[in-house]
């Protein structure tokens, strides 16, 4: 499988884009940006000091949100009235691509 090569940058731009979604959210605690591919946490701001592992586990919780059973299985209904081809949810997480969620959390 061929990795993909972020561009020179991608890292700065990343944590612009949490501190920009941080700031410009009214009332927004943390913003953070989660790899969707491996759950990891790739950046974040946040008002107050969390330890490792919340954060870690707001990772794992934002990456169920957007690929978990209950949001698979309602792809898979729109994709069955489609006529589109059902994938499981095994597949779709190891054929995913790396791809990045921003969070915000706001109040």
């Amino acid at each position: 499988m061929a990795t993909k090569r972020m561009t020179p940058g991608f890292s700065d731009q990343v944590m612009g884009l949490v501190k920009t979604l941080r700031t410009d959210a009214p009332d927004c605690v943390a913003s953070g940006v989660v790899d969707m591919a491996t759950g990891m946490l790739l950046s974040y701001e946040t008002i107050d000091n969390h330890p490792p592992e919340v954060l870690d586990l707001l990772a794992g919780a934002t990456l169920d949100l957007f690929q978990g059973r209950t949001v698979v299985m309602i792809e898979d209904v729109f994709k069955e009235r489609r006529g589109s081809p059902v994938t499981t949810t095994s597949s779709r997480r190891s054929s995913s691509t790396a791809r990045t969620s921003p969070t915000c959390s706001c109040g």
